[in-house]
């Protein structure tokens, strides 16, 4: 399994890895697709070092420096404001190359310029990303609402047109709003010991905090009077895969779209496997 991601931005990707691992989904490879891939690497490595203790597999997980900016256009992916709790330093990452990553299922949960790569070498067997599409006649076609779709857009529509040759699946924000982690369930998770568990609830608060800064308009529309700090984008696609049966999706061809899900169920089962696999 090949995880696409810009870990270290927001906290999702790191809740997304770390339920992952703890889930022993047997990931290969990380790709790392931001501004400050080999920064964000280090975050990665620390996460997969420290949770190597419990889980030995995580230290077999590779980790690749990829793309920090679109395909066309001289701008950059977006700064990353968060960098981590974390002061050691990983080893110098691998720089990302297509042919050297094996055939596998691809989690797409940043940009992807990586991934249309991998699309172009046959190395995605399938692929299941974080972002909603559209129905045209016979084809999907992407909804630029989605972050991950829009930062690189050449990338997206490129690699829409494979969607002919491998089966995709989407998980939507629609969904995500509905799984929020609350400032309780933040505080629990930061209570622990384990150095993952501070990790992630620090990042999560700092994001939180740097969101009602930079974006004070958005911030009031999607937190007004609730206690929610985290929506659970990103490990919603890996419990697509670990737990299918809490979500519906609509078939379109060979191509699977997220329609509802049990939202309770789903937070139950994302917050006990953290909880439980980082006590």
């Amino acid at each position: 399994m090949i995880l696409i991601t810009d870990i270290g931005k927001d906290p999702d990707d790191a809740f997304a890895l770390t339920y992952a691992v703890i889930m022993g989904l047997p990931i290969s490879d990380v790709i790392i697709t931001t501004k400050e891939s080999a920064a964000s690497a280090h975050i990665c490595w620390n996460i997969l070092n420290n949770l190597s203790d419990r889980y030995p597999t995580a230290k077999n997980i590779k980790i690749h420096a990829g793309s920090i900016k679109p395909v066309k256009g001289d701008s950059s992916f977006r700064d990353n404001y968060y960098h981590g709790i974390f002061s050691e330093l990983g080893p110098v990452p691998n720089k990302f190359e297509a042919l050297k990553i094996q055939l596998g299922d691809c989690v797409i949960i940043g940009p992807l310029t990586d991934f249309l790569e991998l699309l172009k070498n046959n190395r995605a067997r399938r692929a299941v990303f974080m972002a909603q599409c559209r129905k045209d006649h016979n084809e999907i076609l992407p909804d630029m609402e989605s972050y991950n779709l829009r930062c690189d857009p050449f990338a997206t529509e490129a690699a829409f047109q494979f969607q002919d040759r491998i089966p995709y699946a989407f998980i939507g924000k629609n969904l995500a709003y509905q799984v929020p982690f609350t400032t309780q369930d933040i505080d629990a998770l930061g209570a622990l010991s384990h150095p993952v568990a501070r990790f992630l609830a620090d990042h999560a608060y700092q994001s939180f905090e740097a969101f009602k800064a930079r974006m004070p308009d958005l911030f009031e529309k999607k937190y007004k009077n609730t206690n929610n700090m985290s929506y659970c984008y990103d490990p919603l696609t890996i419990l697509a895969i670990t737990n299918p049966d809490l979500f519906i999706f609509e078939k379109f061809g060979r191509h699977r779209i997220g329609v509802s899900i049990n939202a309770a169920r789903a937070k139950e089962t994302l917050f006990s496997a953290l909880m439980n696999g980082l006590n």
